[in-house]
């Protein structure tokens, strides 16, 4: 929603459209994270070409880095993420939910994050059902929070940790539980 005024400005008339503020600068950080998405996504992909996996004959100080480059990155990808989801928050946009197994799509999330989760020094460990478990899900907001929660786990977990993630299912509820190797809040 927004309004509209005119104004005489040097012997013309000028149209404005005036918009709610908070909305307005929540559309702009929505517009610029668009902007810096494109250019970050193929920052990691030339980061992960240039820095694969460690190996053991590597330098210890060069893994350090390498790892650290990979966690900074990550990190900007969740912001960004973050910044464009607010102004569809805000909107209300109603979420695109589908039917799917949600189990092979939690599969499928945390092995790719697995590999991610390997360049900054950590293992990563994933345990769900087996049989298919049909659920109403909007699959990017699923595959954001587990990226959230798994960003937390690397963020605050020692080098070198397992995190272990497990889905399980009591009657007609699922329970997603992620530790990491760190000490959680008191």
């Amino acid at each position: 929603s927004c309004g509209a005024s005119v104004n005489r400005v040097g012997g013309q008339d000028l149209f404005l459209l005036e918009q709610d503020s908070d909305q307005a600068e929540l559309q702009a950080m929505a517009l610029a994270a668009q902007d810096l998405r494109s250019p970050l996504t193929s920052v990691m992909a030339v980061a992960e070409q240039l820095f694969p996996l460690e190996q053991d004959d590597q330098d210890p100080a060069m893994q350090d880095q390498v790892a650290r480059i990979n966690r900074g990155l990550l990190q900007m990808m969740r912001i960004i993420c973050n910044m464009s989801d607010a102004y569809r928050y805000c909107l209300d946009v109603h979420a695109q939910m589908e039917t799917q197994n949600i189990c092979a799509l939690l599969d499928e999330i945390f092995r790719k994050a697995e590999h991610l989760i390997s360049h900054a020094g950590m293992t990563l460990r994933y345990c769900g059902p087996n049989d298919p478990v049909l659920c109403l899900v909007d699959a990017e907001k699923l595959e954001r929070a587990v990226h959230n929660i798994l960003s937390n786990a690397v963020k605050f977990a020692p080098k070198g940790s397992t995190i272990e993630a497990k889905l399980t299912r009591k009657d007609n509820m699922l329970s997603l539980t992620v530790q990491d190797g760190s000490d959680g809040i008191d």
